[in-house]
């Protein structure tokens, strides 16, 4: 008599709990579907705050997958233009149910980017990346790169990279982009080749810097009022390996009154001599200045080694007292009358 009463409440142990499981596992496909619509109307309720702001943006069919265990958003044919335009591939964006501030994206193959009429093709063997929301709004974004590569309308090459790492950080206006293997379509630094073995950079603004993610536009008003709030740029790391020359340095940049760059770096540099005589070859440095300039860094370095301040000033780089090279002159776009 006591084993069957045994057995009866062991089995009826066994079935509450199925039926627990049972509750809690359709409590947790009703709470999946009811975000997946959230999801689904989220990204059109964005498209249509985007339109609103005189952005065109479209896409062809939205699919909600990955049940049960992901968010699975699979949106075909996306195409954001303002004064620019893009053309993406499909793009897939992947979220756990339990963590929806964290989204993770993907879209290799062929981007389409036209730039005042101008079309760029773009194709990544690997392009994804993860973005954190916080206060509603991205935090933080992360993008990922391998073998991309940028063709023109006219189909000829215009830049490849081989692997890029970026991070944006908009809660603390920092960036961080460590790219290799890239090469442009002429040489960015002349005489020094078309290709950049290793280039990267760990920089923070303060002051009240244009928040681009908001929409706010970086043009001559936009960055004087940065410089007016006492902005700058901190750079923490910045290398650059391009042909014999390899750097590395850290300082601090901000704009002058006439809306210049100015700045001051502490610089390590390796293969500069070798450079130098490359400029000189190649008619960015003057015969006279070279000679001046190749004492001055003969006398700083030591070995093939060299530390030297560096600074940016009235448009001119100077090494140490001796002025270098002569900037470009920036020139802000304008801001758009209302």
């Amino acid at each position: 008599m006591n084993e069957k009463k045994k057995t009866g409440k062991s089995t009826t142990r066994v079935l509450a709990g199925a039926s627990m499981l049972v509750v809690v596992a359709a409590l947790y496909a009703g709470y999946w579907y009811y975000i997946a619509g959230q999801v689904q109307d989220g990204i059109a309720e964005w498209a249509d705050m985007r339109r609103a702001e005189g952005v065109d943006v479209s896409y062809g069919r939205l699919a909600i997958s990955g049940f049960p265990f992901r968010l699975v958003a699979k949106i075909t044919n996306p195409t954001i233009a303002q004064s620019w335009s893009w053309k993406g591939p499909r793009l897939v964006l992947s979220v756990r149910p339990w963590r929806l501030k964290r989204i993770k994206f993907r879209a290799p193959g062929l981007h389409q980017l036209t730039i005042r009429g101008e079309d760029y093709f773009i194709v990544a063997d690997t392009l994804h990346g993860k973005v954190r929301f916080q206060q509603g709004g991205p935090a933080r974004i992360n993008i990922f790169v391998t073998d991309l590569v940028v063709r023109n309308g006219a189909d000829e090459d215009v830049g490849e990279v081989k692997t890029a790492e970026v991070e944006v950080d908009r809660s603390g206006l920092a960036l961080k982009v460590h790219a290799y293997g890239i090469t442009g379509p002429s040489e960015q630094i002349p005489g020094l080749g078309r290709k950049t073995q290793r280039l990267g950079i760990e920089a923070e603004a303060t002051g009240d810097f244009p928040d681009i993610g908001q929409g706010i536009p970086v043009n001559g008003e936009t960055m004087s009022s940065w410089r007016d709030s006492g902005g700058t740029i901190e750079v923490r790391r910045l290398y650059l390996d391009h042909g014999p020359l390899k750097t590395s340095s850290a300082g601090t940049l901000a704009l002058d009154q006439a809306m210049q760059p100015i700045g001051s770096f502490t610089v390590k540099a390796q293969g500069h001599m070798e450079t130098l005589d490359r400029f000189r070859d190649a008619g960015l440095i003057k015969a006279n200045d070279h000679g001046l300039v190749r004492l001055v860094l003969t006398a700083l370095s030591k070995e093939d080694s060299l530390k030297v301040p560096l600074t940016i000033q009235n448009r001119r780089l100077y090494v140490g007292p001796v002025a270098l090279a002569k900037l470009p002159l920036v020139q802000w776009p304008k801001a758009r009358s209302q």
